[in-house]
């Protein structure tokens, strides 16, 4: 190549290290992601496509990994192996970014994405091949290290390389690392190993491996520690580092139940699952063994701890499925004072600042109906973070379904004429579950929307609200409870089954005639429409149940 130094809009690409080699490629599905990214309409093939490399690459569900990281806008940042550029747009707040691709075509698409970018370097070429002339802030390897072996063809290819990361860190830098959990959960009930296609071959220790190899959370510690990066942080994404819902710590490890509302919806293939992940995540989670098998890890490494870094210890998107002016952020904080936890919401973009303004806005509303001391109390602290009062006690929902656990019936039906008399105001609850009429007028009411049994927690004796993030005066009460009662199903139905409740037989317990079952329904998907983004749908994947009784 003649020419070792061009530009895409304001990205510069270094092509001095090009060896003329494509080590890594998906195939020509990246040829036509190159050409709707030229076109400008790679939004729209997204949306119409179903391949799980073409989600893999365009898609934001990724971004909660590391659009988190407190980057300054004085640090350096270098991100290797950034591909097609999918996390690289996150980490731009830098001061300089430079990335390193191995494929000439990734790094096209890369620069594409973010040509507008002047703070942006993309170097082509293998690592091993490319000097640079200054240290950086953070280093961050997502989805590579399992690579190591094959382009460190050395004894210790694992460690060597992380050696040469090491090398380029300021003295008080970090290393950032995404890897799978060869000992995940998910490997154990079936899913094939990510990078082989064969199940249990990473359990197995790779028996034919060719040089691909992920690692435990044991085997990990020790690699780094042996390259002198010694202050590990682990955190643990959930489902896995890809498409995370959720990043836990160990300060801030999940509930047994934590992961019964979060769908097992999965994008990359087919899987035989030989048992619910869910309700094996509890049992390892009660043996305190949930850091060795999570599903893959996060890794904030270094030389010498860090005095001025506040990191979350827990992340998690509101729902990562929303439309964008919807999309928050929840992170989780050490507070300085004897308070506890500081909630921080943070608006994931320009658009939800707005959403932002009325979660405070709700705040306000729901306290003057319901007293402060039970609403947990948020303010804005800037632009685009507010901070939620964190709220110490039992959530609703694992009250509920703790009553059935201890076959206490009575307490069972009791919490619902609680939740229905005490939050939604309401009477004539007698029985099962027993309503009032189905009124679309009635003055003076603002009900949440997403009033679940999930987003109230028992404080002193006290059902808290928190997390209201929708509001309405004119839905009536048996639509919300309706709508709580779905949500709650879709989190513990497997769970109520083994007590013989249906779905059915809660919404019986609604007193819904079939006209108003109806309008529940349609309301139900008017407010899913507006607020939920369906383009993930085509890309799911199907179970195979292959489950061992």
């Amino acid at each position: 190549m003649e020419n070792k130094i061009q530009f895409i809009g304001n990205v510069k690409l270094d092509f001095s290290a090009y060896d003329g080699q494509d080590f890594y490629s998906d195939g020509d599905i990246e040829d036509e992601i190159l050409s709707h990214f030229m076109k400008g309409d790679q939004e729209n093939f997204l949306r119409n496509d179903n391949r799980f490399p073409v989600l893999y690459h365009l898609s934001s569900l990724r971004n909660l990994l590391v659009e988190w990281f407190p980057i300054k806008e004085s640090d350096a940042v270098l991100e290797i192996g950034c591909g097609l550029g999918a996390l690289t747009g996150c980490l731009l707040k830098g001061n300089s970014v430079d990335a390193v691709e191995i494929s000439p075509r990734r790094a096209n698409i890369c620069a594409l994405r973010n040509f507008d970018k002047k703070n942006l370097t993309i170097h082509v070429g293998n690592l091993n091949a490319i000097t640079f002339d200054k240290k950086f802030d953070y280093v961050f390897l997502i989805g590579v290290l399992e690579y190591a072996a094959k382009f460190t063809h050395t004894q210790n290819p694992q460690i060597d390389f992380l050696n040469k990361c090491k090398s380029l860190l300021k003295p008080d830098g970090a290393l950032v690392i995404a890897i799978e959990n060869r000992l995940g959960i998910e490997y154990f009930s079936g899913k094939p190993e990510d990078h082989t296609g064969k199940m249990f071959d990473g359990i197995a220790d790779y028996p034919l491996s060719k040089g691909i190899k992920t690692f435990s959370r044991s085997e990990l510690k020790k690699i780094l520690n042996h390259c002198g990066l010694v202050e590990q942080k682990f955190f643990y994404p959930y489902p896995d580092y890809k498409f995370p819902y959720i990043i836990h710590s160990d300060e801030a490890l999940p509930s047994p139940s934590e992961f019964s509302h979060y769908s097992d919806d999965f994008y990359d293939m087919n899987r035989p699952m030989l048992f619910p992940i869910s309700r094996a995540l509890s049992t390892v989670i009660n043996a305190d063994l949930y850091s060795e098998f999570a599903n893959s890890f996060l890794i904030v490494a270094r030389q010498i701890p860090s005095t001025q870094e506040n990191f979350p210890i827990k992340i998690q998107s509101n729902n990562c499925l929303r439309k964008v002016q919807y999309r928050l952020r929840t992170e989780f904080y050490h507070s300085d004072s004897s308070s506890g936890l500081i909630i921080r919401k943070v608006a994931r973009n320009v658009a939800a600042r707005k959403h932002l303004q009325t979660l405070v806005e709700n705040c306000e509303i729901l306290s003057k109906i319901y007293g402060k001391e039970c609403v947990a109390q948020t303010k804005l602290i800037s632009d685009d973070t507010a901070e939620m009062e964190y709220v110490e006690g039992e959530i609703f929902e694992d009250y509920v379904c703790r009553a059935l656990a201890e076959n206490d019936f009575e307490k069972f039906l009791n919490a619902f004429e609680v939740f229905y008399t005490n939050i939604l105001r309401g009477t004539n609850l007698n029985g099962f579950f027993a309503t009032e009429g189905f009124n679309f007028n009635a003055p003076n009411r603002q009900y949440e929307l997403d009033l679940n049994f999930r987003n109230i927690a028992i404080r002193n004796s006290k059902l808290v609200l928190f997390d209201y993030e929708f509001l309405s005066p004119t839905l009536p009460k048996k639509f919300i409870f309706y709508r709580a009662l779905l949500v709650f199903w879709h989190n513990r139905g497997e769970f109520l089954s083994q007590y013989g409740i249906t779905l059915e037989s809660l919404l019986e317990g609604a007193n819904l005639s079939s006209e108003e079952l109806r309008q529940c329904e349609i309301l139900n998907r008017d407010f899913a429409s507006t607020v939920v983004d369906f383009y993930n749908q085509q890309y799911k994947k199907n179970r195979l149940p292959l489950q061992v009784k």
